[in-house]
């Protein structure tokens, strides 16, 4: 499989496009987000952004400054881990938000 970033060789990759599942209730499957997240970062140029060297190197000198200013940050590694934990604590607070009607 290719792990080039927006591209892709073949229709199979395409298809191969993760789904969002649900849960019995029709809630958001949490289980299923990390990979809907992952292909994005891999193979969507406008998430595939925050893997520039420069969006990194800007998102460790925030996290840097808000260190240094006092301020109670948790350490990321890499500016994609906080874009995913970010997504994941959107969708679990606006759940009751998210239209959950099958079809």
């Amino acid at each position: 499989m290719n792990h080039n970033p927006i591209k892709t060789d073949s229709v199979n990759e395409a298809a191969a496009e993760p789904r969002l599942l649900r849960d019995q209730y029709g809630g958001v499957d949490y289980d299923s987000l990390p990979d809907v997240i992952q292909w994005f970062l891999d193979y969507d140029q406008r998430v595939a952004v925050i893997k520039h060297a420069k969006v990194e190197e800007l998102f460790q000198w925030k996290q840097e400054q808000s260190r240094l200013a006092g301020e109670d940050v948790f350490n990321f590694n890499r500016a994609e881990d906080r874009l995913a934990i970010g997504i994941i604590q959107s969708v679990a607070h606006n759940r009751r938000n998210v239209n959950c009607t099958p079809g």
